[in-house]
């Protein structure tokens, strides 16, 4: 008897790329309006609005403890529930730009837009949010656990991983915005 073959060829992924960037982007604005509404709660005792990123890259460990102090219980219950959202955020998000960094690799290929060397870096590039992803994990992990039991070295871990996620995110649209001129100047050039 013969095995059966039961592998499935997509042969032009445009369509199923488009899809699963459309619904990872409505999801991350569903769940990011949730999140924006949980971040109107995070207020200090004096009721003055506070920002996460106060709590995620805080200049010193007195700032983060001054912060975390000033804070009300149902404040603190705002954060923790929005970084909790943010777990459920993150897969949308990223999946998403990853998404769009394999479709914009295929028809970029498809149609030899630019030089083969972007669509290798792009290759590279589109891995990006998956170490922003874990990354953002990791911050979310240290934040949770540092506004129970605050360290220094927790502090200084944390904001380590903060500056790289919001540095590996920086590169992808960076990479995006160089791919997108070298494009329309490419494509200018073509039409004179």
């Amino acid at each position: 008897m013969e095995p059966i073959d039961y592998s499935i060829r997509i042969y032009c992924p445009d369509n199923l790329l488009l899809f699963a960037i459309f619904l990872s982007f409505l999801s991350a604005l569903a769940i990011g309006r949730m999140m924006l509404n949980a971040s109107k709660f995070i207020l200090n005792k004096k009721g003055q609005r506070l920002s996460i990123i106060e709590l995620e890259m805080p200049k010193t460990f007195a700032r983060f403890t001054d912060t975390l102090a000033n804070m009300p219980a149902k404040a603190k219950e705002a954060v923790r529930l929005n970084l909790i959202l943010d777990f459920f955020f993150m897969p949308c998000l990223y999946l998403c730009m990853f998404f769009v960094a394999t479709y914009a690799k295929h028809r970029l290929a498809y149609n030899h837009s630019v030089n083969d060397v972007w669509i290798n870096a792009l290759s590279v590039v589109r891995l990006l949010p998956f170490l922003t992803w874990a990354l953002d994990i990791t911050e979310n992990m240290f934040t949770l656990s540092l506004m129970r039991l605050p360290s220094r070295r927790g502090i200084i871990w944390m904001k380590f991983f903060s500056i790289v996620k919001w540095l590996s995110g920086f590169l992808y649209v960076l990479y995006f915005i160089m791919l997108l001129v070298i494009y329309v100047l490419k494509v200018n050039h073509l039409a004179e």
